[in-house]
């Protein structure tokens, strides 16, 4: 086990902070940021178990940031995450705009090395208000992906900017213990994310090893994506898969936003998706066939 963690399970206090922003990496926080959403500052974590409560208020500068961005982009942008992520491959339209701010709650579990799936049973509340009731319940997964739907209090927050101070709490439940965080974000389009692992990637359509034979010669590769059945565009893998067979980068990430499944769609593995990258034989084929 992790010394840093099991300091903090054996350690009597019912809330601890953490010292560091490292001591919460080494817990294995930071692989599970949710892909579609760069961090930009931690604005408060502490550990915390059975029925320990935390408060925090954010400064004005944070809620005018959320105001400003409200104003740009319409409060639309700001329901739930999971609202706004119910268009269908390949609609775009109800996604975020790039680069807009979002305040996160995330309830990390260190034992498992992920956030916890359920949160309902944590009472987050903004100025006394509950983010989860009976008709508006965190959006719960059996499945074992790396990444959680984040708690998204950004439309929380604008709504109780008007004239009054802002608290944010968070309760654990009796048989819970884990690190709270609060995040201030940045949603990064699909497009931005593929479009920078392209540059990466991309070279020139010569041959390079006796292995592009091979892969021809030996190998059958579908130029259909397992997701849709359609033509792939940028095919794409993890870095731990053993197949030759790709997907279509753009597909996967819109299947992970709608279906919160972000393991590999051809070996069902669970990888981080800073492990993706673009098949660059795969790539240039398709390139020299338009």
């Amino acid at each position: 086990m992790n010394p840093i963690l099991e300091d903090l399970l054996i350690n009597d206090t019912d809330k601890l902070p953490l010292d560091s922003e490292n001591q919460l990496n080494d817990c294995g926080f930071q692989n599970t940021q949710n892909p579609l959403f760069q961090e930009i500052k931690k604005l408060f974590f502490a550990f915390g178990s059975g029925d320990s409560t935390f408060n925090f208020s954010p400064d004005i500068e944070l809620i005018d940031l959320i105001k400003t961005h409200v104003a740009k982009n319409g409060l639309v942008n700001y329901k739930n995450s999971i609202n706004c992520f119910k268009s269908f491959i390949p609609n775009y339209e109800h996604l975020p705009a790039s680069g807009l701010n979002f305040v996160h709650v995330r309830i990390f579990d260190p034992i498992s090395g992920m956030d916890f799936k359920n949160l309902n049973d944590f009472k987050i509340k903004v100025n006394g208000d509950n983010i989860f009731t009976s008709k508006n319940k965190y959006p719960t997964s059996s499945s074992s992906n790396h990444y959680q739907i984040p708690v998204d209090i950004s439309e929380a927050i604008f709504k109780s900017s008007v004239g009054k101070n802002i608290t944010i709490s968070v309760k654990f439940p009796k048989n819970k213990q884990g690190i709270v965080i609060i995040q201030l974000v940045k949603f990064i389009s699909p497009e931005r994310i593929i479009s920078g692992k392209v540059r990466r990637y991309k070279f020139s359509t010569t041959k390079e090893t006796d292995d592009d034979d091979k892969l021809v010669n030996n190998t059958k590769i579908s130029l259909l994506c397992p997701i849709t059945k359609q033509n792939i565009n940028v095919p794409a893998k993890f870095k731990k898969c053993d197949h030759d067979q790709c997907f279509d980068l753009r597909t996967y990430y819109i299947r992970g936003i709608i279906t919160r499944n972000w393991k590999c769609p051809i070996c069902k593995k669970s990888n981080y998706t800073s492990d993706l990258f673009v098949d660059r034989y795969f790539f240039n084929f398709i390139c020299s066939r338009h």
